[in-house]
């Protein structure tokens, strides 16, 4: 009751505050402050990513069982549904004839899997959902959260190995890396028919800019640097290897100086090259 109440007076000073002022509010109380020359420079001033995991797993377990969390905090009657994101899976099922398997990268605990659940479960053929993640977020998430659906794994490797994967997701993943190219040149490697980008941090000016982030009490709250990557980049390590952009969506703005970044969820499809297997459409997905 005590939670309600607080959304409602939130709700209540959202729509009675002039925009600018609930625009600096956000950005005081998402506490993405600093600026760094080097990740390494902002590593030392914060530390590894390293959340409270009896916390976080509490938030995730009352996520997934429709009860009041930090998840949903908005809305504690629902789940929290990125639309861009579901677009972008339910095109890349229909690009594969009905199936979805899914390599989510830096995917936590399968928070992401618990929004969508239940519009993926209606797909033709079952969804599956492989998180590849730090070995505290996969043991944790192999001990609470495993399913027939949603499965937890070390490496891309081993994921790869035991699924027919055909999409690769990183949903706010990209940004918290020392070596963001490195890791998504690796993904596109592994030559899946679609890449979801989602709710990556995107500079707007096309310069890196790296600074801290506290994440909150509820999600494990620890401190780590954050990068506002360059989207020139991204899409030249993509198109690198046949990558071609087919959606953009905008979340929203980032809570940094100038607004100097926003938050955006993009949708990158795979070209057929010469030589493709026969038993793939034009698009490349397995039939």
């Amino acid at each position: 009751m005590i939670r309600l109440f607080k959304l409602q007076i939130r709700d209540l000073a959202r729509m009675a505050l002039p925009y600018g002022v609930v625009r600096m509010i956000r950005r005081r109380n998402r506490g993405i402050v600093g600026s760094y020359r080097t990740w390494d420079e902002a590593l030392r001033a914060t530390g590894p990513y390293k959340p409270d995991m009896t916390v976080l797993v509490e938030t995730v377990r009352k996520y997934r069982d429709g009860e009041p969390s930090f998840l949903n905090r908005y809305d504690p009657s629902s789940r929290v549904i990125w639309y861009p994101l579901l677009a972008g899976l339910l095109t890349a099922s229909a690009r594969c004839g009905g199936r979805l398997s899914v390599l989510d990268f830096g995917g936590s605990l399968g928070q992401t899997w618990f929004g969508l659940e239940y519009a993926l479960r209606q797909l033709p053929f079952p969804a599956t959902w492989c998180v590849v993640d730090q070995p505290e977020c996969v043991d944790a998430g192999a001990r609470s959260f495993q399913s027939d659906r949603l499965r937890f794994y070390g490496s891309v490797k081993d994921a790869a190995s035991k699924h027919e994967l055909n999409t690769v997701v990183a949903s706010s993943t990209l940004q918290y890396l020392d070596r963001p190219f490195d890791t998504l040149d690796a993904l596109a490697r592994l030559r899946l028919p679609n890449l979801i980008l989602d709710r990556t941090v995107v500079s707007k000016d096309d310069t890196e800019r790296i600074m801290r982030q506290r994440t909150p009490a509820d999600m494990g709250g620890d401190v780590h640097p954050l990068r506002a990557v360059r989207r020139s980049r991204l899409d030249a390590v993509l198109a690198d290897h046949g990558y071609e952009l087919h959606d953009d969506y905008g979340y929203r703005d980032y809570p940094m100086d100038g607004d100097a970044a926003t938050e955006r969820c993009l949708m990158y499809l795979q070209r057929r090259r010469d030589g493709a297997r026969r038993d793939t459409g034009d698009d490349g997905c397995r039939r």
